[in-house]
């Protein structure tokens, strides 16, 4: 088994040097909400240019909203608000109206989008 790859989301030059592409699986937690939207454009542009064309997977764990902004709980609307108020470039995704896109954008379709404990989800892309 390969050691994890622990690289910066958004650089261009992080993902041009991975060693061992293409890859089955890349598996990424807690980043979209707590970074710029960039981390997560670099997230999605490295995945598709790292991982295998014929059914590479690309999977995000952690909050987000879905149907153009809806949380799925109180905690999670005063989460979001206090990552906005400590930086106007974090905050939840949204399902939908981001990530989709981004993934299409990306050759990334979303497969499966599971409910998982402390309102969080893990979203399942592939090629």
């Amino acid at each position: 088994m390969k050691p994890p790859i622990i690289l910066d989301a958004a650089s261009e030059a992080s993902w041009s040097a991975v060693p061992g592409a293409p890859y089955d699986v890349i598996y990424a937690a807690n980043i979209a909400h707590i970074s710029p939207y960039s981390a997560t454009q670099g997230l999605f542009s490295g995945a598709s240019k790292t991982l295998r064309s014929d059914g590479g997977t690309l999977c995000i764990y952690g909050p987000f909203t879905s149907e153009g902004g809806k949380h799925s709980s109180d905690g999670n609307v005063q989460f979001d608000q206090s990552l906005r108020d400590k930086n106007s470039e974090w905050g939840y995704r949204d399902i939908d109206t981001d990530l989709v896109p981004l993934g299409a954008s990306c050759d990334l379709e979303l497969r499966h989008r599971i409910e998982m404990p402390a309102n969080n989800w893990l979203l399942v892309f592939s090629a």
